[in-house]
């Protein structure tokens, strides 16, 4: 599993939460690089993932649904 990251920790716990609550859809705010002049919304780079928020793998892990697997004991 990729590292820690504020992608997967805020997904990994609120996945089950919002599964039983019947949520099939999830909108994330800009997380690509930004200056953060304005919360996200200007970019500087359409295709990577800003460091606030983790990395291009963890960001795989979400789209692939590995953000919310329970790590194994």
């Amino acid at each position: 599993m990729p590292t820690e990251s504020a992608i997967s920790r805020g997904l990994s716990t609120g996945y089950p939460i919002c599964r039983t609550l019947g949520v099939d859809a999830i909108w994330l705010s800009p997380i690509f690089p930004s200056p953060m002049a304005d919360f996200g919304y200007d970019i500087s780079d359409y295709i990577g993932v800003d460091p606030l928020f983790g990395t291009m793998q963890d960001f795989d892990a979400l789209i692939s649904g590995r953000a919310c697997e329970r790590p194994q004991a």
